[in-house]
């Protein structure tokens, strides 16, 4: 392996180049990058990643949300890994009432190949959110920041003056020097999302958020490495069938430079009966989901998620389409989310005049 590759695969991270016109008004910003950020199937669930707006939107007194990504396990011993952590609350909600003043603190760790080519960031973010009336329809914008690291590791890689007549030989001294492995770098993202609580059985809603604003570097051998913009955006829209059926509908498009994704998905919820603490339509607040999301030109990553009062559970797992699944036989990799919520009991009016569903935002 040459220096140079290490560099290259950074700028084979994960999103697939494409274009589609279904999601033309996703893209319409420019952006130039090098670099392409971590993704997540499950983009709904670590909410201050998809857009630092979102941030303590929630009727919880908290909520804490972790992820576990694995992917590639099919084709390489060394698999990318992603972790993924956050926290955010609503603050001040006495004072502020309607209005939503939001804190938030959010980790991510990647790892992938041999080189354990990693990614660490740990970001804060704050957000407020603007009522629109007393019908459940907000606006929000939100700001992150903090601090990131670069790094990879030298001990499982091999060099082309390792290689004698022979093949390969561990114990052949490498004249491939690498002054350091680690770079770090502050970052900074910026969002906008709301919704609209059209109806008692119809919400929509919409946001995009852009990252790297300030367009960090971070240093590889004697360059320095930059960081482009990464851009988001996103629209969905969640209809009531009747008290136990519900229909939720998102598109999604990102890009880097010439790097894009762009996901478009049905799901299906299915709520439990009612109780004593029914929320509007007088169902309860538990629901299952269950969804089929396509990634364009990549994967299709069929999905399943619980929502209760107290956590929500959600798995997705890829299946490549892409030319890449000759190699891999359609095994993709795995997803897995939790989050837990701190329950206050709300009064049941109080409980009523709020419906933003869970599930997409």
């Amino acid at each position: 392996m040459r220096r140079q590759s290490t560099v290259s695969a950074w700028a084979s991270r994960r999103f697939r180049s494409g274009w589609t016109g279904i999601l033309v008004g996703l893209a319409l910003l420019p952006v130039w990058t090098r670099a392409q950020d971590i993704h997540f199937s499950q983009y709904y669930m670590p909410n201050l990643w998809l857009n630092p707006a979102m941030t303590g939107f929630t009727p919880h007194p908290f909520r804490l949300v972790l992820g576990y990504r694995n992917q590639w396990q099919a084709i390489t011993p060394y698999p990318y890994r992603t972790f993924y952590a956050s926290l955010d609350v609503p603050v001040l909600r006495s004072y502020t009432e309607p209005n939503i003043f939001g804190l938030g603190v959010m980790m991510i760790d990647d790892r992938a190949g041999h080189s354990q080519l990693g990614t660490t960031e740990i970001l804060v973010s704050a957000a407020y959110h603007f009522a629109l009336g007393d019908g459940g329809s907000f606006i929000g914008v939100g700001l992150q920041g903090g601090w990131g690291q670069r790094s990879f590791e030298t001990e499982r890689l091999t060099f082309g003056d390792q290689f004698t007549i022979f093949g390969y030989d561990p114990n052949q001294p490498t004249a491939e020097v690498f002054p350091a492995t680690s770079s770090s770098f502050l970052d900074v993202a910026a969002g906008f999302w709301s919704i609209f609580a059209v109806s008692q059985s119809l919400s929509l809603y919409l946001g995009g958020s852009a990252y790297h604003l300030n367009q960090p570097t971070f240093r590889f051998m004697n360059e320095h490495v930059p960081i482009y913009m990464r851009f988001l955006g996103y629209l969905g829209g969640v209809v009531d069938l009747n008290t136990q059926n519900s229909l939720v509908l998102t598109v999604v498009g990102m890009r880097q430079y010439e790097y894009q994704e762009y996901d478009v998905g049905l799901g299906w919820i299915l709520w439990f009966p009612g109780d004593w603490m029914s929320g509007y339509l007088g169902r309860s607040d538990k629901s299952i989901m269950f969804g089929l999301w396509y990634r364009i030109g990549d994967a299709i990553f069929p999905a399943i998620r619980f929502d209760s009062r107290y956590f929500s559970a959600g798995i997705t797992y890829d299946i490549t389409l892409s030319s890449l699944r000759k190699a891999n036989t359609f095994r993709g990799g795995i997803e897995i989310f939790l989050a837990f919520y701190g329950v206050k009991l709300p009064k049941r009016e109080e409980y009523k005049r709020i419906y933003c569903p869970k599930f997409g935002t």
